[in-house]
């Protein structure tokens, strides 16, 4: 069984394959797995959804600019 910080990779990665997939916007929320779209989110990764999107933000990174 995958340990945590493994599970985070995972979901990492695919986040990443799917960024550059489609070039580094937002992504369709439906492209995420349930599953990845909430570790992510519970590790501080995507900034929030919004009408089916997912908006990534690096960790600790404020929402406004």
């Amino acid at each position: 069984m995958a340990r945590p910080p493994e599970k985070l990779a995972q979901s990492l990665e695919i986040l990443r394959d799917l960024q550059t997939a489609e070039g580094a916007g937002a992504i369709r929320a439906r492209d995420l797995s349930r599953t990845h779209r909430e570790r992510l989110l519970r590790n501080g990764f995507p900034a929030g959804s919004h009408q089916g999107l997912v908006y990534p933000k690096p960790p600790g990174r404020s929402e406004g600019r």
